[in-house]
Parts: structure tokens; sequence; C-alpha cells
């Protein structure tokens, strides 16, 4: 598939779909240091390409390649919309800059981000330790009146019983024993951190922005 993929990329250089591909397999491969020049080379061809944009954040941060990452946070910050600020709420929240993220999210929310804003901006509070404002506006968004109020529910649900299981307690324990106090502990969901609307909201896909819960980012 990657020689595939490569050929595409030779064939087609102004086609996003082959560079991205390429790199969404090594990424799926757990190879980054690899996924990163395809993300790269996607995010040249389409600026506004959100799941190139942001899983190039998210490669560059686990990494380590901070310097990389600021050199496109600038970019981002010259063009901002809801792809460019979504990588940004990714790529503060690596560099540990919590209140940019914040405002990344913020000003998606003012553009219309959707619930891709929305969740980001749950993402920060959780990062943040304001798990009670989190919360609530986990809860208002799975209230009366809300397009998605039964998933809401439903995930709640689920959460329930994931929470009881001994892999979800052992993979918890893990990884704060491996990131401690950094916020790539929280690798798992809880009550109190999901964000059921992601599940449903058909605008964030228009917007291609990650395919991924935006908790598996934090």
């Amino acid at each position: 598939a990657l020689s595939t993929y490569a050929a595409v990329t030779v064939r087609w250089p102004q086609d996003r779909a082959g560079w991205y591909q390429h790199g969404e397999l090594l990424r799926r491969r757990e190879d980054l240091a690899g996924a990163i020049p395809w993300f790269a080379r996607a995010a040249e061809v389409d600026p506004e390409f959100g799941w190139a944009l942001a899983h190039l954040a998210e490669c560059l941060g686990a990494t380590g390649r901070m310097e990389e990452l600021r050199g496109w946070i600038a970019r981002w910050e010259a063009a901002p919309g809801p792809a460019t600020l979504h990588a940004l709420v990714i790529a503060h929240g690596w560099l540990g800059e919590l209140a940019a993220a914040e405002g990344a999210a913020r000003r998606a929310v003012e553009l219309g981000g959707g619930v891709t804003a929305q969740g980001d901006l749950v993402a920060v509070a959780i990062m943040a330790g304001r798990h009670a404002a989190a919360e609530g506006a986990v809860r208002a968004l799975a209230g009366p009146g809300s397009e998605i109020r039964a998933m809401g529910f439903y995930a709640l649900a689920a959460l329930d019983a994931q929470e009881a299981t001994p892999e979800y307690l052992a993979g918890k324990a893990f990884a704060k024993a491996v990131y401690g106090g950094h916020p790539y502990h929280v690798v798992s969901p809880t009550r109190e951190t999901i964000s059921p609307v992601r599940m449903m909201d058909s605008r964030a896909q228009r917007c291609e922005t990650t395919p991924r819960s935006w908790l598996t980012r934090i």
C-alpha cells in the first residue's frame, strides 16, 4: 500500500489524498517520525485539510520536534480557520501552552467551528484540571434540546461499564505512572471527561478535523 500511495504522489503531486494516506499508514504503524513529511506535504497541498494538520501536530509533538511544531504554529496563526485553529489546540497542548490552546478553541467557536471547537474547549478544561467546568459543558450538550441527547446518555452508560473493567483501571494507572502530570496521562475517557457530541457531529466531518476522539489527544 505504501508503494501505491508513493506512486500516486508522483503521478498526482497536487492531490492531497496520496500524501495523507501514506502518512496515515505510517502513523497507524506507529512510525510517527516517518509519517511527518507526508502529513506536511498534504498540509502544503491543502492548508485547510484538517486531518493532515491535526495528525501533523500530533506526530511532531509526540516525537519531541517542538521547534518544527512552533514553525507550523506560526503558519496556522497567520491563516486562522476551523481546521488550523483545531491544529493549534493540539499543538499548544503538546507545548503545555494551555492558555493559547484555549484561545484557539474559543476563536474556532466564534468562527463557527461547531462541535469540534466546543470539544476542544472541553479538552483544554480537562488538561487544565477544570473537571467541573468540563463536565458541566458536556452535560449541557447532552441535555434537553440537544440534537445528540440520546447519544450522550449512551456514552455515559458505556462509561459506567468501561470504568469497572480491570483493563481500564490498569491502563489508567500505567499512564499516570509513565506521564505523571503531563496532559498525556489522560489516555481514556471517564464520566467526567467524555464528550459524546464528537460521535455525531457531521459538521466536524465536513471540516475534516481529526477523525479520532479529541480525548485521545490530550
